[in-house]
């Protein structure tokens, strides 16, 4: 699991609806501010992240360096078919490799990733969501504090900066103040959306009114602008 970074959003200025065509709810997640939304995956990208699919990308879309051609049970492999085929011996380790996956689930998977990559600059999901998004995952946890004058939700691992940087992109005439919080302790930060731009800056972590002012316990917020 990873850790949970809550954000706590505070809409300062401007009407707080224009917020709600950005939450979804569905049976499986219930309601969540959806990064699909504003900024959504390509349907390409929403396949799994395998195994299969990476060992079929490296063995006929990587090169000869490919960690899969190099691990114990792909080199028996190898190795049996050098043996079994000699005239064929002089073959490199990947051509052999491409022959014995040739027509399977790897190579299909391993494609599909190709494919991905040129077109969206991602293989799956994963990546695409990291660039995009700056979180794994969409968000998660959502709670209506004050309608959507101050909610919260959270994220796995780390901030959706991209996120925000497209809000203060599509309402310009906002101020809005997120503060974000790793429940770790590995970080704390503050995002200031207004006029278009976002400014994100460094809390320390030691900071026992930002950690209060993020996760909604006796405080005073004046200090960060969200109140």
């Amino acid at each position: 699991m990873p850790n949970h970074v809550i954000n706590r959003v505070v809409v300062v200025d401007g009407d707080p609806e224009t917020l709600r065509p950005f939450i979804s709810t569905t049976e499986e997640e219930g309601t969540f501010f959806d990064f699909e939304k504003l900024v959504p995956m390509p349907k390409e990208l929403k396949i799994e992240e395998s195994s299969i699919g990476k060992n079929g990308y490296d063995i006929f879309h990587g090169n000869e360096n490919a960690p899969v051609l190099r691990y114990p049970w792909m080199q028996e492999k190898i190795c049996e078919y050098r043996k079994q085929y000699p005239d064929e011996a002089g073959r490199s380790d990947q051509e052999i490799a491409q022959i014995l996956y040739r027509g399977t689930e790897e190579e299909r998977i391993g494609n599909i990733y190709a494919d991905n990559l040129k077109k969206h600059g991602a293989k799956t999901w994963y990546d695409w969501s990291c660039a995009h998004w700056g979180t794994k995952w969409n968000s998660y946890h959502f709670s209506e504090v004050d309608g959507l004058k101050e909610f919260t939700f959270d994220t796995a691992w780390s901030p959706p900066a991209p996120i925000y940087s497209k809000i203060a992109e599509m309402l310009p005439e906002h101020r809005i103040i997120v503060g974000c919080f790793d429940e770790g302790s590995c970080f704390a930060c503050l995002f200031v959306i207004e006029d278009g731009h976002v400014e994100d800056m460094d809390i320390d972590t030691g900071d026992p009114a930002f950690y209060a002012a993020c996760y909604g316990m006796n405080y005073s917020r004046q200090p960060y602008g969200m109140a």
